[in-house]
């Protein structure tokens, strides 16, 4: 619904993607989990650039996902 209301490239849609991502991780599916995480990070580095702090909070967490066994 938000990418309906808000475009794809909206960093509130990032946010959807990446608590999805964590909500997976959760779950145990990791796959999944780095998935949705990594379009969260794409979007918000388009939009808001490699050194925003949300970009490297998202980097952040996809690094600690995948570093995971």
């Amino acid at each position: 619904m938000r990418q309906k209301l808000l475009g794809e490239e909206h960093p509130d849609v990032a946010a959807s993607y990446s608590n999805l991502g964590t909500l997976y991780y959760q779950e145990g599916d990791q796959a999944k989990a780095v998935t949705h995480i990594r379009k969260a990070l794409q979007i918000v580095e388009a939009t808001l650039g490699p050194d925003h702090p949300n970009t490297k909070t998202f980097r952040d967490g996809l690094e600690q996902i995948q570093g995971q066994p």
